[in-house]
């Protein structure tokens, strides 16, 4: 059963959510990161949520578009927000459904922002 008041701090939190991302793991324990062009950084696939789009939504299409992978969240693991640009992020692990793992050498969709991908441990 949920705490009285528990929801509404989860919707109050989730209405200014603007961004996610998706700490992608195989069987291996290793995680998905993708290098983004803009600042040559690698990180877990993720970007801005579309307006009126759900948070599991934003989050699979955004995995889909840097990384060609169809993904299930499996949990919430991190929660950040920054302070001067009022932007709240949230992270979830999640793993890959039916498609291949590690991903392959074909590089993702010009449309996002990664240059490559890379699985590590």
């Amino acid at each position: 059963m949920v705490e009285p008041g528990c929801l509404d701090y989860l919707a109050e939190l989730t209405a200014g959510v603007r961004g996610v991302a998706g700490v992608i793991t195989d069987d291996h324990g290793r995680a998905l990161l993708i290098q983004r062009r803009d600042n040559g950084r690698w990180e877990p696939s993720g970007g801005v949520l579309e307006l009126a789009e759900s948070i599991h939504d934003g989050l699979c299409r955004e995995v889909r578009e840097e990384t060609g992978l169809d993904v299930e969240p499996i949990i919430l693991t991190g929660v950040y927000k920054n302070i001067t640009r009022g932007i709240i992020a949230l992270v979830s692990g999640a793993r890959s459904q039916a498609g291949s793992w590690p991903p392959t050498k074909k590089q993702p969709p010009s449309s996002g922002p990664a240059t490559q991908m890379s699985a590590t441990s």
